[in-house]
Formats: structure tokens, sequence, C-alpha cells
């Protein structure tokens, strides 16, 4: 049934209404009695679904909606289903959630039980997209459903086994209208939402932290004081914006932060958690851009004012994206902070409550130079932001941090407070009581064994977690409690135990390989990568990966210490056989990433094609190059700099094109021609960065060196000069701009012929200007020729010959030759 409306055939009949229903425009209208309540048999734009539910009764009912989805084109993610033998459950969820698009959680008894593996994966889930679809399959007390999705409207199926057993025909009629209920919201609401955050999520490129919610939603206890000084802030204080959590290592403010945003998920708004090592979470930028594509997700009218100022809408192509990111790259922190979150949330309307920024891990930013931008950030430039937004921050008691928020009252842990006592003894008794060498104490035994761990701990939760673990695995008796050190020095000691009980003298030869790979990474590891690195099979890896347990956590991106403190043993003295130096694995995983670029595909035009392990060849190599000979090598660096540019990474390029500047020019010369072309270089990167300013001076340099050593009409001189007319263009100096067009198209023509394709680029960049400059016939006149040449030279098809057609479209459409221009437009 096609909608009378807009003709569109995605249409719902909605039994309810006894009226049909189009999911591209909303308009319901009656049909004739004859026509039957059925879909389309596929959707338009399928999706990649996660299903939330619980090992219960209702699987035949969930099994069939998977089956109804999938024949509609929809692929659907279920754990049963995707989860192997080897998969680890909560790496297994994350990486499922990761890979979907949107969540369906099927709620009933089971899966709404706390705690449970459900709420936890409904809260993972609300974390990814911003919204999950909820679904009644059982009958289940309101107080039972997460608070965080109480307030949505869902279908209500909860008497479905009664209808089935009753009446299979009329239950095949009821399963029928829920099912297009599902799929009108699948394909309908929520098809609009995946797309424009899919298109943000390409732009914005937010760094994931499911991870973290998969790690330390589990088994958190305690600390109900700090919610309800939380709460108090949120509430009735008005006057202060920043909640700091300040406490040493080992104290749990992950923990902390990852259920506050679950606890408090309508009060806490967006989350960044930094990581030490990882480029990626402590990139300031990457901070500010995953900030804002999780407010875009939580307001509508937030992403309706974000989404224009990127150049974006529901459906974006490829272009359009490709625009957004390049403009998006050459601002720099302070700018991307006004474009992406100051500016658009100045126009929205007042909030009445508080509403909160969680920045977790803060002096984990800190750069080795000692500089801390996220902490001057929240200082700073987010006080600007309305009064309605405020931000909680944890940190360890680090001078980077404390500098920036000494002003701002911190809610200190400190170890001897006695609700920090309370809590680690909650935690104790907790996690005491589940161990069988424990069950035949008394109460009071266990008051007492609980206390003296306690005591040892020094504040830290994560040193009680030690012992239990070990107590657990036997690499601890209770007889020897009395004899291990307090705090962070019984910790180390704790590792040690556990490493020496774990893996002896088979450490070298088992794990320490892969487990100085993780160390060495600039961010999680891939599981696959380690094994390429290691020269292993994936089965080996994998392995070795189990054989470290739950010392290494498994999220979207790969794997990671569990803690930072682990890594610090590993690296200190007090690890003793177990030191782990990885300096030497950083080196050989820069060299493998080398070597991935070095083997990149470049077509004919010189474009970089395929690059196995991409990603982590632009994220990491850079960040590892310091360590491997090639950082000395200015050719090689030259090259990987023109990478990073094409790739609309900026200040990364900048940083390699300026190295591979200063160490030619101090190795060859100012005037040597391999230091005129770095340069030369550098002016392009700041052309295309929109430094207008300084692109000119520094193509004015190049170009007057160029003359003087190579010569006014060598091909690097007038190069340069035609870079210089374009910069001169940008900033609207036409004259100028002109004068070196012309200066560079002659030259050309009398070096390189007048069919060369310099020069002709030569005469496409003048035609350009006298576009610009309203001159329509010599604009046509030159695109013409520029044309015809390069339909000669390159080819009908070739990039520049369409680029030529797109050009005399321009140029057709401004004089009002609308018909030719549109035949040139569908050409290109």
């Amino acid at each position: 049934m096609n909608c009378p409306q807009c003709s569109s055939s995605e249409t719902l009949f909605k039994a309810k209404l006894n009226k049909w229903l189009c999911t591209d425009c909303s308009e319901t209208f009656e049909a004739p009695p004859a026509d039957k309540p059925t879909a389309p048999t596929l959707a338009a734009s399928p999706k990649r679904i996660f299903f939330s539910y619980g090992h219960d009764f209702n699987k035949p009912l969930i099994d069939r909606f998977k089956a109804d989805l999938e024949k509609r084109g929809h692929s659907v993610w279920i754990d049963y289903k995707q989860l192997g033998t080897w998969d680890d459950w909560k790496e297994g969820i994350t990486r499922g959630i990761h890979d979907s698009q949107l969540a369906v959680a099927f709620l009933s008894v089971h899966s709404t039980r706390d705690p449970g593996v459900c709420r936890n994966e409904v809260a993972m889930a609300l974390h990814h997209f911003g919204m999950v679809y909820p679904i009644l399959v059982e009958k289940v007390p309101l107080e039972s459903i997460p608070s965080t999705i109480q307030h949505l409207q869902w279908p209500d199926l909860s008497d479905w086994q009664e209808k089935h057993h009753a009446d299979a025909s009329e239950f095949d009629r009821f399963y029928e209208e829920r099912l297009l209920e599902i799929i009108s919201k699948v394909e309908g609401e929520a098809t609009r939402f995946a797309s424009e955050a899919g298109a943000l999520r390409r732009v914005l490129s937010p760094a994931g932290s499911d991870g973290k919610f998969s790690q330390h939603l589990d088994g958190f206890v305690g600390r109900e004081w700090l919610f309800n000084e939380f709460e108090q802030w949120v509430n009735h204080n008005s006057d202060s914006r920043v909640f700091w959590l300040k406490a040493g290592p080992g104290f749990g403010k992950t923990a902390f932060a990852v259920n506050l945003a679950n606890r408090y998920r309508a009060t806490v708004v967006g989350t960044w958690f930094c990581e030490q090592g990882s480029v990626e979470l402590t990139n300031p930028v990457r901070a500010v851009q995953t900030i804002a594509f999780q407010l875009a997700l939580r307001w509508d009218d937030y992403r309706t004012r974000l989404m224009p100022r990127l150049g974006l809408f529901a459906g974006s192509g490829e272009g359009q994206i490709k625009e957004a990111i390049e403009e998006l790259a050459k601002k720099n922190l302070a700018d991307t902070f006004s474009h992406l979150i100051s500016e658009p949330l100045a126009g929205l309307i007042w909030r009445e409550h508080k509403l909160v920024i969680l920045m977790d891990a803060l002096d984990e930013a800190t750069h080795e130079t000692g500089r801390n931008e996220l902490s001057a950030l929240i200082s700073g430039r987010f006080l600007e932001l309305p009064k309605w937004i405020s931000f909680v921050a944890t940190s360890r008691p680090d001078a980077s941090v404390v500098g920036h928020l000494q002003r701002f009252k911190p809610f200190e842990i400190a170890a001897d407070d006695n609700r920090n006592t309370a809590d680690l003894s909650l935690y104790c008794t907790r996690a005491l009581g589940r161990l069988p060498m424990v069950a035949g104490m008394s109460e009071e035994e266990r008051e007492v064994l609980c206390g003296e761990l306690v005591k040892k701990s020094a504040g830290m939760v994560l040193y009680l977690r030690m012992v239990v673990d070990g107590l657990l695995e036997g690499s601890m008796r209770l007889e020897e409690l009395g004899q291990m050190e307090v705090g962070l020095g019984g910790l180390y000691s704790r590792y040690y135990s556990a490493f020496e009980h774990r893996f002896g003298s088979e450490y070298q030869a088992t794990v320490q390989r892969m487990l100085s790979f993780v160390i060495a990474a600039p961010g999680p590891l891939p599981l696959a990568l380690a094994a390429e690195i290691l020269g292993c099979g994936k089965e080996e890896a994998r392995r070795m990966r189990l054989h470290l347990g739950a010392y290494l956590v498994e999220g979207t991106g790969g794997l990671s210490l569990f803690h930072k403190t682990l890594g610090e043993w590993l690296g200190s003295e007090a690890s003793g056989v177990f030191f782990t130096d990885s300096e030497r694995s950083r080196r050989r995983l820069g060299e493998f990433l080398w070597r991935c670029f070095e083997g990149r595909e470049v077509d004919e035009n010189g474009v970089t094609g395929s690059i196995e392990w991409e990603e982590f060849v632009l994220e990491w190599l850079l960040e590892l190059l310091p360590v491997m000979p090639v950082w000395n090598d200015w050719s090689d660096l030259s090259d990987f700099a023109e990478f990073q540019q094409e790739q609309v990474r900026y200040k990364e390029a900048e940083i390699l094109f300026r190295r591979a500047l200063e160490g030619r020019t101090e190795d060859l010369g100012e005037e040597h021609p391999e230091t005129i072309k770095s340069l030369g270089s550098v002016g392009v990167l700041m052309e295309r960065k929109g430094n207008y300013d300084e692109a000119e001076k520094i193509y004015r340099e190049a170009l007057a060196k160029q003359e003087k050593v190579l010569g006014v009409e060598s091909p690097d001189a007038l190069r340069t000069a035609n870079c210089l007319g374009k910069s001169l263009a940008r900033r609207k100096d036409f004259a100028g701009a002109e004068t070196f067009y012309q200066r560079a198209l002659e030259g050309r023509e009398r070096v390189l012929g007048v069919n060369h394709p310099d020069t002709l680029w030569s005469v496409s960049d003048l035609a350009n200007l006298f576009l610009d400059r309203k001159n329509y016939e010599g604009a046509q006149l030159l695109h013409r020729r520029a044309l015809e040449g390069r339909e000669r030279v390159l080819g009908m098809e070739h990039p520049d010959t369409l680029r030529s057609v797109n050009n005399m479209a321009n140029v057709l459409k401004n004089k009002g030759e609308f018909e030719e221009a549109a035949r040139h437009y569908y050409r290109a």
C-alpha cells in the first residue's frame, strides 16, 4: 500500500487505529477493506539491532521477532547466537553494542532483577546509543524496571503466553500488530535518529567508553555517602559548578564515576574517561568532540543546532561528511570548543535543573610537559557555558589538576575517613562471604579478619580486591594476611605473589610478551594486532589473553590493563623477576606499523589506498616514532606527513612537516632544494588549515629561495607561484592572485607545454579566479580550454576531467544557462 501523500511504499497497518501509517512522512490514511496489514518485504534502510533479553521462557517470542526483523533485511545481535565458547561475556556484549546501531530491551522478571546482567546491558546501551527501545514481555512491577527507561513508552506483550495457548490464530494477529509497532519504531523514528547519529559519529569520531561501563557496573558496593553528597550538590548548591572528587590510587574513582553516570542518567549528560598512555583518551580535542556527540544523542534541540553548523543533515552523503571533517580539522582546541559546545548551547532553552558533564581521571590527561589542557578547560572555558551546565571531575591529587581546580572545594576520599572505612568494610564483608575458606568462621571472626584487612588497605578498595582474588585463586592463605605490607607497598606485594602463583618461572615464556605490548601500546591493543606483532596465531594469542585473566580488560578497542597501578608495578623495581620494560615493545610495535605504512597501496594519481591496520598507523605511529630510527629520516617523515595530511589529520601532519623542515635545515642548510621543499609543504598545510596569512608568508619565502637556487622558471618555483596565487585568492586579494597565477601559467606553458597536467591546473585556477571576480566570459573560455586539454591528455573519466566538467557547470549556472549547466552537472 503506497502512501497517497508522498507515494512511499514504506507503510504500516496500525490495527488499533484501523489505519495505515507512512513511516516516511507520518501521514495516516485509510485503505480499502480488501487490503491486509502486511509489511513490505524489505526495509528501505536495514539496521544492526542489539537485543537485550533474559534467558527465560520468553525465548520463543524473541526468536520470532529476530527472525521476522532479519527477513526485512535487519541484522540482530543476540548473545546466545554471537558469543562463542572462548568469548568473555562482558567483552562480547561490549562488542555487540559497539557493532550495532540501536538496542531493543525485552523486559521480564528475569531481565529486570537487580543486580542483573540485563540491567547492565541496558545501562551500556543507553550510554552508547542515547536511546533504548523497551518491550514488556512479562508483567513486571514498575519499581523493578530500570529508572533510566521508566519514562519511555513500550509495547505491552506481557500476556503473550496466555494468548498463544488460548487461540493460535488470534495470537498470530496479536503478534503481527506488535511486530508492526516494533518495525515502526526501528524503521521510522529510529531511522532518522540513527542516520543523524551516524553522520555525527563519522565527523566527530567520539571515543568509546563502553569498556569502562562493562568493567565497573558489576560488583560495585558502598559510596552511598558520596552519592548523597552529589545529590546535595546537584539539588541545593546553586553556587558551585564543579564537584571535584580527589583521592589517591586504588580508591575506586572510576568505578564511582561509572555508577554515578548510570544511576543519575537524567542528570549526567556527558562523560569522558581519561586513560594514561592512550593517545585518544588524553586528547582534549577528542574529549570535546565526544561530549558534543553525547549531548547530541541526548537533546534533540542541541542536535538540531549542531548539525547545520557542521553542514550535516539526516542522510548526509560522503561529500558532506568529508567536507565537515576537513573544516573541523582546521580548528584548534579553543575554536573546536566554541564551534561544538559553547555556541550551540547558547541558544538552547534554559534548563531548570543542574545538568552535569563528568570527566574521570583528569590527572591521567597530564602531558609530559606538566600541562593538563582538560583541567584548564574546566576551570576556564567550560564555566562560560550556561549556568545550568556543571561538572564532576575525579582525579588523583596531581599538581597539574590541583593548580587549575584548587579554587573548587574537593570532596576528598581520605584513607581514614569513617565513611570510606565503612564502604571498605561493606565490600570486604560481602566479598569474604563468598569465599569457601571463611565459611567455617564465626561472624565475630569474620569481623576481626575484615577489620585487619581494611586497616592494611590504607583506604584502597583495589587492595581488598587483590587480597580476595588471591585467596580465591590460592596465591594467598589466610595465615599470611598478617605479614602483608600496608597500602601501595602491600598492593605491589600482592601483585608479586599473584604473578608468582599464576605464572611462576614461566612468565617470560608465556605471557610477558603480550603484556609488554599491552603496556607499550598508545591505546587499547586489539588481540588480532597483538597476534600479528607477536608472530603467533590468533588461538595462541587468545590463550595468552585467557592466561592473563582479569589483569586485562577487553573493550571495543582492544586489550588494556585492568588498573593503572599494575603497569606502575611492572615498570618498577618492586616487580623483581616480573619487571617488564615496555620500551623495546614500543619500538617493535612502531616498526610493525611503519611496515604497514610502507606497504600501502598508492594509485596512479598518488592517492593512498588500503593500508593494513590503518587506524592504528594513523593514531599510534606518531606517538611511537621518537623511539625508532625513522624519527631522524627526514624523507620518510615527510612521506608520513603527507599521508596524515591526506587523511585530514592536520595537527599530526604539522608536527611531522616541521620536524622534517628543522632537520633538513640543520643537516642541509636553508637553501638546499630539499629544505625549500619542506618549507613549501608547511605552506600547503597552513593553507589547508585555513591559516592563509601564515601560508602566504611561507610561500613568499619559499618562492624567493627557489628562484634564487633553482631558477625563476623551475617547476618547483612555478608550483609555489601557483600556490601563492591560490592563497591570495582565498584571502580575496584577487589582483595579487591574478599576478601569480599568470606568472605560473606562462612559465608552465614555456617549460612544460600547453597540455601538461600542471599547465592545465594553472588554467583551471585562473578560470576559477575569473569566476570569483564575476568575469564569466573569461572564466568560461579558460575552463573550456582546461576541459578540452584534460579530455585529450587524461581521458574522459579522469577525476581532473570531471572536475573541469563541474567547473564549466558552475560558470554556466552563473551565466543563467541552466539547461546547459544541468547537462554538465549530470555528466560530472
